[in-house]
């Protein structure tokens, strides 16, 4: 039923071990499980048992045609970006029609703390300037509220860090105009260990623009200019 995923030794602690699930339909994988969890890692598993119950249920119901006559479908990928020894993050892209106006795409991302089995709530990690906790909401029906974080500094790095792909460009994301403030994005943070530092993804865009809610790397500098403290900094780096 299950497929090792690669492991690796970090600083003296193991990463996670995942299994990776059969899908739960043809279009639609499974988010993994922790394998041999310790009691915060129950609670990893117990929350992704519950959502892959909500996702099955909507796999089940979007087949066939809908009242307009079009193709009913949700497609999920999930793409494994840190498995320890502190987090565990994923990225999910879905795609879905179950009978709407038209389909719609989204992406974001969740990350856990191993140690406690919670979602990471970064802004706590943000020091330097205003950072405001907020919610991302994915439309799926599947996941509860996630953790996302509003921050002007935040935003002025990612447009730093913005290259244009495809029909995507900054306007697509925000006002690269407003110096206010006053109109800022909704970000989602995680770890992205190959380049020792953080992802940045937009979230709770239109419909139309969730295509372009492409991630952005920060590393150390933008990470000191964000304040986040060098001992996570550190945790960032052991991430694999």
């Amino acid at each position: 039923m299950a497929a090792w995923l690669a492991l690796g030794m970090c600083l003296g602690q193991e990463p996670v071990k995942l299994l990776q699930l059969n899908k739960l339909s043809k279009t639609v994988n499974a988010l993994p499980r922790i394998a041999h969890p310790n009691r915060a890692e129950v609670k990893i598993n117990r929350a992704f048992n519950k959502f892959d119950v909500r996702a099955r249920g909507i796999a089940d119901y979007c087949k066939g045609l809908s009242e307009q006559g079009d193709e009913m479908f949700f497609e999920r990928s999930i793409d494994i970006t840190s498995q320890g020894p502190q987090f565990l993050s994923m990225e999910v892209n879905e795609e879905t029609n179950c009978g709407g106006v038209h389909a719609y795409f989204q992406r974001f991302t969740l990350t856990y703390d191993l140690r406690n089995g919670e979602q990471v709530q970064w802004a706590h990690f943000l020091t330097h300037g205003t950072a405001k906790e907020v919610t991302v909401s994915p439309r799926d029906g599947v996941f509860d509220d996630l953790p996302g974080v509003r921050s002007l500094t935040l935003q002025k790095l990612y447009i730093a860090g913005w290259k244009n792909e495809g029909r995507c460009h900054i306007e697509n994301v925000f006002d690269p105009t407003d110096e206010t403030g006053e109109n800022l994005t909704d970000f989602q943070l995680s770890p992205a260990p190959h380049e020792s530092g953080l992802s940045v993804l937009p979230a709770n865009l239109p419909s139309v623009d969730e295509e372009c809610a492409l991630p952005v790397i920060l590393g150390k500098s933008a990470m000191e200019e964000l304040g986040i403290p060098e001992d996570l900094q550190k945790r960032l780096a052991s991430e694999q």
